[in-house]
């Protein structure tokens, strides 16, 4: 019998499609998920892909909206959270069939199955802290009530006004929180700031004001993330009839903007994990695009110093091609508004002497 999801009075419960009836609701979506699958799987069934998405996280399989059903900003935060928890989730698996493989092909590893086991124990206790993770962004939420009893201290930009117990009254005056209760600063709202803040009306803020608000907040998330962000000058060709532009994502052994260099090898397997678990486009790393408005469709590593065009490229370097059919979106990179791939990833930063 199919089954699917709903979120009812905080929980996720199983229900049957046929007649809407409630099997079980549990505390997280995860262990509705594998609820579901245990069903299933006593029909002698797999649920497909398509099924997954469709059934366990409709949120997803909203037609050109990669976050749909939300309707508030808090909302909305806590799905991007969870999707990036999910990008993690994926490096540490990609990380493990890599590492799994290499121990398999080793000739200087007798006891394969001990170390495949211990590689294991290490996977299922890096995913144990992610299931933490993910079930905290799911009971997270910055309500109206919540933001009221922050400091003022937890807010960007404060206007003006009377203070009542070290904050400021009207509550209306206080915008961008960035600090929860405990003072610790969440990144998605860090995140989130950067991209409302041009777009404020807020009293007293002038356009210095906004650039100098958004210049902070970048600076907290650098300062306060380990997540890291790489934009590369855009060498682009455009092939105007098929709408394709031709550009570097990222160059070896070259500093980027934060003074960070990248090996050739940490960019192939950034490239092979891009298509691997994601293939996904987005503007400024703020909202996912539709499937439809920028589509990767060529990627390779460049196996030789080489010309292309007038353009060099050294050996080792990201080279993609995207189609953009969207015309706003080809628009702004005909008229050179888009100038470069920036890739976002997760990476420890290890101290180097320049020579």
């Amino acid at each position: 019998m199919p089954w699917k999801i709903e979120q009812h009075d905080g929980e996720f419960c199983v229900m049957k499609e046929e007649d809407g009836s409630t099997v079980k609701c549990h505390k997280t979506r995860g262990e509705a998920v594998n609820h579901m699958k245990a069903l299933y799987a006593a029909e002698g069934k797999d649920m497909t892909e398509k099924e997954m998405i469709e059934k366990c996280y409709p949120e997803m399989a909203q037609p050109y909206s990669p976050y749909g059903g939300a309707t508030t900003f808090d909302e909305l935060e806590a799905m991007r959270e969870a999707r990036e928890s999910m990008y993690k989730i994926h490096d540490v698996v990609y990380d493990f069939d890599t590492l799994s493989g290499n121990i398999m092909a080793s000739m200087f590893i007798e006891n394969k199955a001990v170390a495949l086991k211990k590689l294991a124990q290490e996977l299922v206790s890096r995913l144990d802290m992610f299931e933490g993770e993910l079930v905290e962004v799911e009971k997270k939420e910055w309500d109206t009530a919540y933001k009221n009893d922050l400091p003022d201290d937890s807010f960007l930009y404060v206007e003006p006004g009377e203070k009542e117990d070290g904050k400021t009254t009207p509550r209306t005056k206080r915008h961008f929180p960035y600090r929860d209760k405990s003072g610790k600063v969440d990144l998605p709202h860090v995140r989130n700031a950067i991209a409302r803040i041009p777009q404020s009306n807020a009293p007293g803020l002038t356009a210095e004001k906004k650039e100098s608000l958004q210049n902070k907040a970048r600076k907290i998330l650098e300062e306060h993330s380990t997540e890291k962000t790489w934009t590369v000058e855009l060498t682009k060709a455009l092939d105007e009839d098929r709408r394709l532009a031709y550009g570097i994502v990222l160059v070896p052994d070259v500093p980027d903007s934060q003074d960070d260099i990248m090996s050739a090898i940490d960019i192939e397997k950034a490239a092979h994990s891009f298509f691997v678990n994601s293939r996904i486009m987005d503007l400024q790393h703020q909202e996912s695009l539709p499937a439809s408005a920028a589509v990767p469709v060529e990627s390779y590593i460049a196996p030789v110093d080489m010309m292309v065009g007038k353009h060099e490229i050294a050996k080792g370097s990201w080279v993609m091609v995207t189609y953009i059919p969207n015309d706003s979106i080809w628009e702004q990179v005909r008229k050179g508004a888009i100038l470069s791939y920036s890739i976002k990833g997760y990476g420890v930063r290890t101290p180097v002497e320049s020579e």
